[in-house]
Protein backbone atom coordinates (compact mmCIF):
# COMPACT_ATOMS: atom_id res chain seq x y z
CA UNK A 1 0.00 0.00 0.00
CA UNK A 2 1.31 3.41 -0.66
CA UNK A 3 -0.10 6.15 1.32
CA UNK A 4 -0.74 9.56 -0.66
CA UNK A 5 -1.37 11.81 1.59
CA UNK A 6 -3.89 12.69 4.62
CA UNK A 7 -7.30 13.46 3.08
CA UNK A 8 -9.70 13.26 6.03
CA UNK A 9 -9.87 14.38 9.90
CA UNK A 10 -12.59 13.83 12.05
CA UNK A 11 -12.96 14.67 15.64
CA UNK A 12 -15.50 14.09 17.98
CA UNK A 13 -16.44 15.84 21.35
CA UNK A 14 -17.96 17.17 23.75
CA UNK A 15 -17.39 20.80 22.70
CA UNK A 16 -18.77 21.21 19.61
CA UNK A 17 -19.74 25.14 19.88
CA UNK A 18 -15.86 25.69 20.86
CA UNK A 19 -14.18 23.60 17.94
CA UNK A 20 -16.65 25.67 15.42
CA UNK A 21 -15.44 29.01 17.31
CA UNK A 22 -11.98 27.75 16.70
CA UNK A 23 -12.14 26.39 13.26
CA UNK A 24 -14.48 29.48 12.18
CA UNK A 25 -13.74 32.59 14.32
CA UNK A 26 -9.90 31.71 15.03
CA UNK A 27 -8.73 29.74 12.33
CA UNK A 28 -11.00 31.77 9.42
CA UNK A 29 -12.32 28.25 7.94
CA UNK A 30 -15.62 28.15 6.54
CA UNK A 31 -18.01 25.38 6.81
CA UNK A 32 -19.44 23.87 3.61
CA UNK A 33 -21.95 22.10 5.35
CA UNK A 34 -23.61 21.96 9.28
CA UNK A 35 -26.13 20.96 11.36
CA UNK A 36 -26.43 20.05 14.71
CA UNK A 37 -23.96 17.32 15.38
CA UNK A 38 -21.90 17.51 12.37
CA UNK A 39 -19.52 20.35 10.75
CA UNK A 40 -18.15 19.79 7.62
CA UNK A 41 -15.09 21.52 6.42
CA UNK A 42 -13.46 21.15 2.74
CA UNK A 43 -9.83 22.61 2.86
CA UNK A 44 -7.98 23.19 -0.52
CA UNK A 45 -6.44 20.75 -0.99
CA UNK A 46 -9.68 18.86 -0.90
CA UNK A 47 -9.13 16.95 2.38
CA UNK A 48 -11.87 17.16 4.80
CA UNK A 49 -11.87 18.20 8.49
CA UNK A 50 -15.68 16.93 10.21
CA UNK A 51 -16.29 17.77 13.73
CA UNK A 52 -18.95 15.55 15.15
CA UNK A 53 -21.32 16.14 18.59
CA UNK A 54 -20.01 13.59 21.16
CA UNK A 55 -23.82 12.56 21.03
CA UNK A 56 -23.93 11.83 17.41
CA UNK A 57 -25.19 8.32 16.55
CA UNK A 58 -23.35 7.63 13.54
CA UNK A 59 -19.90 8.71 15.06
CA UNK A 60 -19.96 6.47 18.05
CA UNK A 61 -17.11 4.13 17.54
CA UNK A 62 -14.71 7.53 17.24
CA UNK A 63 -12.71 7.85 20.66
CA UNK A 64 -11.67 10.85 21.53
CA UNK A 65 -8.56 11.16 19.91
CA UNK A 66 -8.40 12.62 15.87
CA UNK A 67 -9.30 10.32 13.25
CA UNK A 68 -7.06 10.72 10.28
CA UNK A 69 -7.90 9.15 6.84
CA UNK A 70 -5.35 8.26 4.85
CA UNK A 71 -5.75 8.52 0.86
CA UNK A 72 -4.39 5.50 -0.90
CA UNK A 73 -5.34 4.69 -4.54
CA UNK A 74 -7.14 1.41 -3.79
CA UNK A 75 -9.09 1.11 -0.73
CA UNK A 76 -10.07 -2.60 -1.04
CA UNK A 77 -6.54 -3.67 -1.81
CA UNK A 78 -5.37 -1.83 1.35
CA UNK A 79 -7.91 -2.81 3.74
CA UNK A 80 -6.98 -6.41 2.55
CA UNK A 81 -3.49 -6.05 3.11
CA UNK A 82 -4.68 -4.72 6.92
CA UNK A 83 -6.50 -7.42 7.08
CA UNK A 84 -3.33 -9.88 6.20
CA UNK A 85 -1.24 -7.62 8.76
CA UNK A 86 -3.90 -9.10 11.34
CA UNK A 87 -5.13 -5.38 11.87
CA UNK A 88 -8.60 -4.95 13.61
CA UNK A 89 -10.88 -3.25 11.30
CA UNK A 90 -13.97 -1.61 12.21
CA UNK A 91 -17.04 -2.01 10.25
CA UNK A 92 -17.59 -2.16 6.53
CA UNK A 93 -16.21 -0.37 3.30
CA UNK A 94 -18.49 2.48 2.77
CA UNK A 95 -18.77 2.90 -1.06
CA UNK A 96 -19.61 5.99 -2.45
CA UNK A 97 -19.53 4.95 -5.84
CA UNK A 98 -16.26 6.44 -7.39
CA UNK A 99 -14.44 6.20 -4.14
CA UNK A 100 -14.59 4.92 -0.92
CA UNK A 101 -13.42 4.08 3.12
CA UNK A 102 -13.45 1.99 5.97
CA UNK A 103 -12.35 2.78 9.14
CA UNK A 104 -9.69 0.54 11.36
CA UNK A 105 -8.24 0.35 14.97
CA UNK A 106 -4.20 1.09 15.25
CA UNK A 107 -1.99 -0.21 17.96
CA UNK A 108 -2.80 2.07 20.39
CA UNK A 109 -6.29 1.70 20.09
CA UNK A 110 -7.32 4.68 18.19
CA UNK A 111 -9.69 4.61 14.77
CA UNK A 112 -7.91 5.54 11.56
CA UNK A 113 -9.57 6.05 7.80
CA UNK A 114 -8.62 4.58 4.39
CA UNK A 115 -10.06 6.31 1.78
CA UNK A 116 -10.03 7.11 -1.48
CA UNK A 117 -10.83 5.03 -5.02
CA UNK A 118 -12.10 1.50 -4.37
CA UNK A 119 -9.67 0.02 -6.75
CA UNK A 120 -6.99 1.48 -8.84
CA UNK A 121 -6.66 2.34 -12.34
Amino acid sequence: MEVKGIAFCGIRTSKFAEMEWLFGEVMGMTPTQRDAEMLIWRLPDGALVEVFAKDDPEHQHFGTAPVVGFLVDDVKRSLAELEAAGVKLIGDLTDLGDRGYAFFEGPDGNVYELTGPLTSN
